[in-house]
């Protein structure tokens, strides 16, 4: 079996059908030059995972086969009952508090990990990566082709509009966040205005020994109500977490991977919640 190499690092052949879905890359294999079996991008990948996309969902892409070691629940529970940043705040819904006049929208996420015996293992790393997620003038949180996110590069799969190609992404790679079985991401309001805004969050959790997930949280706020989606979670054995561990913190994801997500996972949950009285809100990125 020949070693190619591809954007995210050198892995199995490009013609290797069990080349990891994270392997994202053109190399040359037995197949030629952009066929990789791992690239969602490729005529073969396409070809063997036709079955897979839903052009009607957002974001699209395809899902590698689960893995038992990780579990992810998305909106079961209310995650911000009882967590600091949501003290004093009135639940409209699962999705939306308000604070005195701000808005406080938030998914609701919980992670469990598992070894290979069934014991429930502790998450020792939560990262997150922040895109703004920008409106054209008038974007109702519906229509998701009247919203971009600043920085990446367009794939044909994305429901969202084009970013301009100059523009820079929030943040160039993943960063520490609070690791907790139970979370709340999305974004604080500071005021009932006007101005409508929205961010995507991409998350990658776990735990070296067993191995992780990763998954995506888009907040759009408009001028009337707010939108909560879900991906799907990519499963992450513990060789494939820890070699994408070592691409983060060396600084070597940023380097390939500035103008690109992770990955692209099919949306799974989508919430929309009207404010509590038609009023907007001018948003500040917090973390979750």
């Amino acid at each position: 079996m020949t070693r190619t190499r591809g954007s995210l690092g050198t892995n199995s052949d490009a013609g290797d059908p069990d080349t990891p879905v994270w392997f994202v890359g053109d190399t040359c294999g037995p197949l030629g030059c952009g066929q990789d079996h791992a690239d969602p991008s490729s005529p073969m990948f396409k070809q063997m995972h036709s079955h897979d996309l839903d052009v009607e969902s957002s974001p699209i892409s395809i899902m590698e086969k689960p893995k038992a070691n990780v579990s992810v629940t998305f909106e079961e529970k209310d995650c911000s009952i009882g967590t600091a940043r949501f003290t004093g705040a009135k639940p409209i819904s699962k999705n939306l508090s308000m604070k005195g006049g701000s808005p406080m929208a938030h998914a609701n996420v919980e992670v469990q990990l598992y070894d290979n015996q069934g014991n429930e293992v502790p998450m020792t790393r939560r990262l997150v990566r922040y895109w703004y997620v920008k409106p054209e003038a008038g974007a109702k949180v519906e229509n998701l082709s009247q919203w971009r996110i600043v920085g990446l590069e367009h794939s044909e799969f994305s429901p969202f509009a084009v970013s301009p190609e100059r523009e820079a992404p929030a943040s160039n790679n993943f960063q520490w966040d609070r690791p907790g079985g139970c979370d709340a991401p999305g974004l604080q309001g500071i005021s009932v205005r006007d101005e409508s805004f929205g961010q995507l969050q991409e998350f990658l959790v776990g735990n070296a020994s067993v191995g992780g997930a990763y998954f995506q949280t888009y907040t759009l706020e408009d001028s009337e109500k707010i939108r909560i989606i879900n991906t799907n979670e990519l499963k992450l054995s513990a060789n494939e977490y820890r070699k994408v561990m070592r691409l983060i913190d060396t600084g070597e994801y940023s380097k390939t991977m500035r103008h690109k997500l992770f990955y692209m996972p099919q949306a799974k949950t989508s919430a929309i919640t009207p404010y509590p009285k038609p009023t907007g809100a001018l948003r500040s990125l917090t973390k979750p």
